[in-house]
């Protein structure tokens, strides 16, 4: 991720040298457009596999790439078995429930990153630890 405050400097061998930073304003819009693409970069691709399907998910995935998502899980033709999770950088607290969800609807999280199954872990215990308190679920039993 780019830092909000960064210097870049050249170095170079001899003063005739090209500058390798042509092009590019290090200073304007060209860094703002840069931060923005790092920050909302996210990709779906949808792999077939035996007699499923795999969404390979890429990137950055926030609380407004869930229902996209849950759609192409949904409607996926044949059924999706799969999410490949090797590429994924970031999530949030939304997305890691969401995966949480579709774990126990029997869709495999293959390939996630230590951080994201150990979030998914806790908020699964969260939530269970929220049910025995509340008097409603007890009733409910």
């Amino acid at each position: 991720m780019l830092a909000e405050n960064w210097a870049f400097a050249e170095f170079s061998s001899s003063p005739h040298q090209q500058n390798f930073t042509s092009g590019i304003n290090l200073i304007g819009p060209d860094v703002a457009k840069i931060r923005t693409l790092a920050i909302t970069m996210f990709k779906i691709e949808k792999v077939a596999e035996g007699n499923g399907s795999v969404l390979r998910l890429v990137g950055r995935i926030n609380a407004e790439h869930l229902d996209e998502l849950n759609n192409l899980i949904g409607n996926a033709e044949p059924k999706v078995v799969k999410l490949d999770l090797s590429e994924v950088t970031l999530v949030d607290v939304d997305v890691v429930r969401f995966l949480g969800g579709q774990e126990r609807r029997g869709v495999e999280l293959d390939k996630c990153s230590p951080y994201i199954r150990e979030w998914i872990q806790r908020e699964k215990t969260a939530n269970s630890v929220q049910r025995e308190d509340d008097p409603e679920f007890k009733e409910g039993e």
